[in-house]
């Protein structure tokens, strides 16, 4: 018979026969904020939040999840907030319950699953491949994928699938987590993760250890200069990308298109970088594997500004610069750079030894 959708939600202490282990108990340590950074970055760095929530594993009986974005549900159908986050933030008890449970009059039949079944999915990692690495990948951390008869995990994505059978879950283990998935889990395993986009130390140390080298793929191991292009995306894209590419492959920087290399390619290419250019976008997690003190060059080009990896750049000890070419729409699927003002700062970091 399909089940009514949750009509109110708790905190993770409060669910129907919870077990919290605590994995990592000290709060995330502060990061400061670069300098000379734009003003709208250096504003929102400002006024953010740290994050202080500990790693914990959470443990329910007989509890659900429901659809690729993992709104985690107790035995008593109370939906548990902290663990089913949407982009914006964690459900409370005193707001409406999660956006996509609240369009629904029943939710399908949840499917029985034996043993212990392992929640990976995520409202902002099902498809990104920056949230899925940031913000999904390193709940594997502290665990052993071989301990639990089930991963609910989103499958759709090369990237996803290279990534967890790296963290040794096996094909047979994975449950693919799709919009109208329904799992009702004898143990349902869930790890915390704190708001999503939020970059830890712990997460990037699991990454850098996690994604293996493959030196093979690269034409050199130290003093590549890497472009990491937005070519193929359908918004946010460069419209005089084919002068900036052109100026920069004429100072020996090689193009990459992200999405056409395999996750461990791509660690390699950053590995062996002397100096990173980029967009804004994802492509740019890759950072995660830079070596410290290499120089990255972040372009902005409109309103749309996230801190993201100005916060990965932070955590590793990178050199890093923003550059913001104002006035764009942050609608608009084509930007445009300042290109001059770009090489600019290129050739600095050129000119002083990288």
């Amino acid at each position: 018979m399909p089940l009514s959708p949750p009509e109110s939600s708790c905190d993770t202490a409060n669910a129907s026969g919870v077990d919290i282990q605590t994995l990592e108990a000290l709060p995330q340590p502060a990061l400061p904020i670069l300098p000379d950074l734009p003003p709208p970055l250096a504003q929102l760095l400002a006024h953010r939040r740290p994050c202080v929530e500990p790693y914990q594993l959470v443990t329910l009986p007989g509890g659900r999840v429901y659809s690729h974005h993992g709104a985690v549900i107790d035995a008593n159908n109370c939906l548990v907030g902290p663990l089913s986050r949407e982009i914006r933030g964690p459900v409370r008890a005193r707001h409406t319950p999660h956006r996509l449970l609240s369009r629904k009059s029943a939710l399908p039949d949840p499917i029985d699953l034996p043993g212990k079944t392992l929640v990976l999915a995520s409202a902002s990692s099902w498809k990104n491949y920056f949230h899925w690495m940031i913000d999904s990948l390193p709940r594997l951390r502290g665990i052993s994928a071989s301990d639990f008869d089930h991963v609910f995990t989103p499958c759709r994505h090369a990237f996803q699938r290279e990534t967890l059978a790296l963290a040794g879950i096996r094909k047979e283990q994975l449950v693919t987590a799709r919009e109208d998935s329904h799992i009702r889990a004898e143990e349902l395993v869930v790890p915390s993760f704190p708001p999503p986009g939020t970059v830890t130390s712990a997460g990037l140390r699991f990454l850098r250890k996690l994604i293996p080298t493959e030196a093979s793929t690269i034409p050199a191991t130290t003093g590549t200069r890497v472009f990491l292009s937005r070519e193929d995306t359908w918004n946010r894209g460069i419209a005089n990308a084919a002068e900036l590419h052109a100026a920069l492959v004429a100072r020996d920087f090689h193009i990459l298109q992200c999405s056409t290399l395999r996750v461990a390619q791509q660690a390699d290419w950053i590995r062996s970088a002397s100096i990173v250019v980029a967009p804004h976008g994802a492509a740019l997690t890759n950072l995660a594997f830079c070596n410290p003190a290499t120089p990255v060059i972040e372009c902005f080009a409109s309103d749309y500004i996230r801190a993201h990896f100005h916060d990965i750049a932070g955590r590793l000890d990178l050199s890093y610069q923003a550059h913001w070419t104002p006035g764009g729409d942050p609608a608009a699927q084509q930007w445009a750079l300042n290109i001059t003002e770009i090489l600019d700062r290129v050739d600095r970091c050129l000119g002083s030894g990288n």
